[in-house]
Parts: structure tokens; sequence; C-alpha cells
């Protein structure tokens, strides 16, 4: 075979590998790094448009066609700038309200309701958690609870304080975790939701403080720590709740600080529990799949994933 031959015939060859490994590569799904900013450039309302997506895919998934049924996140601000590279974490507030025939018997709960009818107080001893909107007003009696859903693995805090009618807070007080918590689910995972105060007990809204003064909030923050903050030792058996010193607490505060977008799904207002969230906060190995619901806030926060943050979630009480 002379040279000329031989040159011809290898970029015939070359050329037909490169056909078929262009043809290959075209059948295959484009792969995009989990490290990659896909938040960069967007404004809320294009990020709420996205949150679907990121929520369901940072869960274990179903091999089925992923459905979007009852989502329809918002930007919960008129705030217009671009949303920066960050976390999200979910926060579902959830209103005890009486039990109904149609209600799944599943997720029914035993408790004590008092509800005016016709001027007189009744008791209803069965309930149902109902999804609220996060800037829902709360009435004297009303009974809640908070589940929380971290993508990734961290220690979750709550403190608590009160906030008065001239815009003054109370001392903080660690409410969450208490010891039992710590073996049961106070470290998050995907999939898997912390419910506060815990599954079976709920708050009940006093407007009246113990001092005798007018509440207009109860403000809970939510500290995520890659390990346990040795300043905030858990709640033992007996105790309630613990006295945090304000200087610490304003450092705490102050280490995890970040810029918040926070993003409501109207959509879901007022749905009831399913049963895979109530299983999704059992120590068991349930968790939420990307067909089940969504939270019903999600909080973007600033900060780059595994590190410690803090959201700031206001309970507010109506007249």
């Amino acid at each position: 075979m002379t040279p000329g031959k031989a040159l011809k015939r290898m970029s015939s060859l070359l050329a037909a590998i490169l056909v078929v490994i262009s043809l290959s590569l075209a059948t295959q799904p484009l792969k995009i790094s989990q490290k990659a900013d896909d938040t960069r450039g967007l404004r809320p309302v294009e990020y709420a448009k996205q949150l679907h997506n990121k929520i369901a895919g940072s869960r274990p998934r179903l091999n089925r066609p992923l459905k979007a049924a009852g989502i329809n996140y918002v930007p919960a601000a008129t705030d217009n700038s671009i949303v920066a590279e960050g976390v999200d974490v979910g926060v579902t507030f959830w209103r005890l309200r009486e039990a109904r025939k149609i209600d799944d018997p599943a997720v029914v709960e035993p408790t004590r309701i008092v509800k005016r009818i016709k001027g007189k107080p009744v008791e209803f001893e069965k309930a149902i958690p109902e999804r609220a909107q996060s800037e829902a007003t709360w009435a004297e009696g009303d009974k809640f609870r908070l589940s929380i859903e971290v993508p990734f693995e961290c220690f979750i805090y709550i403190v608590n304080q009160e906030r008065y009618v001239d815009g003054s807070l109370s001392e903080p007080y660690l409410v969450f975790p208490a010891k039992g918590d710590l073996a049961r689910n106070a470290k998050t995972s995907s999939g898997k939701l912390v419910y506060f105060p815990n599954q079976q007990d709920c708050f009940e809204i006093e407007s009246l403080a113990e001092s005798g003064r007018k509440k207009v909030a109860e403000v809970f923050a939510i500290l995520l720590s890659p390990s346990m903050i040795k300043e905030l030792p858990p709640l033992a058996e007996q105790e309630e709740r613990r006295r945090v010193d304000t200087a610490l607490y304003e450092r705490l505060l102050s280490d995890r600080h970040a810029r918040i977008w926070k993003f409501e799904n109207m959509a879901a207002v007022g749905t009831s529990i399913t049963r895979m969230e109530k299983k999704a906060g059992t120590g068991d190995n349930d968790v939420l799949t990307d067909h089940d619901p969504e939270p019903q806030a999600i909080y973007h926060v600033a900060r780059k994933r595994g590190d410690s943050l803090v959201i700031t979630v206001p309970i507010r009480i109506g007249n």
C-alpha cells in the first residue's frame, strides 16, 4: 500500500470513529455537576419555578414520571434582587383542626380542641394537622407544630423568644433539642422531617406572656450546624426550656447570619398531612421521595452546603 492510500484510509477510519462517538453522546443524558451554580443570574420569580425540581432532586427517586400537581412556589417578598448561590431549607407550618369523616384515619390524632359554636365552647377530641401559610395570623388557643426538611446532614437547634407590642423581645430560651430528640431525629438527612416540638405534642397560642405583657408573635430561630453546638447542650428530661445567655445567643446568630430569600407553596395551603409525611418524621427508615408533598415554605440561605446557618420563623398572634 502506498503512503498516500494509507493516509487516506486512516482519515476515513478516524472520521467513522468520530461519527460513532457523536451519535453515542447524543443518546446519553447530559450530566450536570452538583457543584454547578444553577442560581446564577436568576431573579426570585425565575428561581421559584425551579424549586420543584430542586427539592425533588434532593430526595430519593421513584421510578415513575414526576408530577408537579399542587405545587406553586412564589416569592414571599417583592424584592427582585438576583438570588445568590446557597442552600434551601424547608419549613411547613401545621395547624391542628377538628378531624372530619373524610380525613384519612391513619393521620388523625387524639387531642383536645376547643371551638366556639353558637357562642358556646365545644371540645373535640380528634384533630388533624393541616398546612398553614407561613405569614398566617394565629388566634388564642390555636395549636400548631413545625416540620423542618434539610437536604443534607446537620444538627438542629431551636431558640424561642416572645415579641411584644412595642417590638421588644424576651430573653432567648433553648427549646430544642432534648436528649430524647438526639437519639431520635435531631440530626437531619435527605427526605427526613424533624417535627417540633415533636410528632405527638404541639404548641398552643397564648396572647399573654407569663409577665402579663401582650404578645404579637412567638419567634423561633432555627440554627443548623454540621456538628453539635457545645454551648447549647440538649435539654434534660425534665427541662421544657433553658435560658440562653444573651451575648452567646447574639454571637451564634451573628456567626450564622446570611441573606435569605423566602418562597411560599401557595397551592398547598389548607391541605392535610399525608401518611408519608408522618412516617418521615420517625426514627425509622421511611423518607419522603420526589413524589411526596414538598415543604410549605422554602428559605433559600446564601450559605454553602455544610456551613452553619440560621433562619428566623415568626408565629404571628392576632388580637
